[in-house]
């Protein structure tokens, strides 16, 4: 699926990068993350998981939904709450 067929059903800041990118699933686990798969970041009681975007990066994430915006050349979508 395109990240732009995505973005009707997520209420979003700001837009960064191509929204033509093909998602292939979704993760929140930077540990798990497959090639092609749209990261979600957010922020916990005990853990940032922003502070794991780039290992989602570099195991392949093809776009991100964040909280602010990532040192990262991939698509991101800026949100209120990533959890949300």
């Amino acid at each position: 699926m395109k990240l732009c067929q995505l973005l009707s059903s997520i209420n979003y800041i700001k837009l960064s990068g191509d929204m033509s990118a093909e998602v292939t699933g979704i993760s929140s686990d930077s540990r798990t993350v497959r090639g092609g798969e749209l990261f979600i970041c957010y922020e916990g009681g005990n853990v940032d998981s922003h502070t794991y975007a780039k290992n989602a990066y570099e195991r392949g994430a093809a776009a991100f939904v964040c909280m602010y915006p990532l040192d990262i050349p991939a698509p991101q979508i800026i949100v209120a709450d990533g959890r949300a």
